[in-house]
């Protein structure tokens, strides 16, 4: 992923990181064997 889909405690990049996170967790919890999910673009 290119936004982390969580919190980062930095204000202005959460405002548009977690959109979207309640349906990305909707389709993970189908898949048992995801572990991680990377979100790389945070500065």
């Amino acid at each position: 992923m290119h936004h982390p889909p969580c919190a980062t405690g930095i204000g202005h990049t959460d405002a548009i990181a977690c959109q979207g996170a309640e349906a990305l967790a909707t389709v993970i919890v189908r898949y048992p064997q995801v572990q991680r999910v990377l979100g790389g673009h945070v500065h």
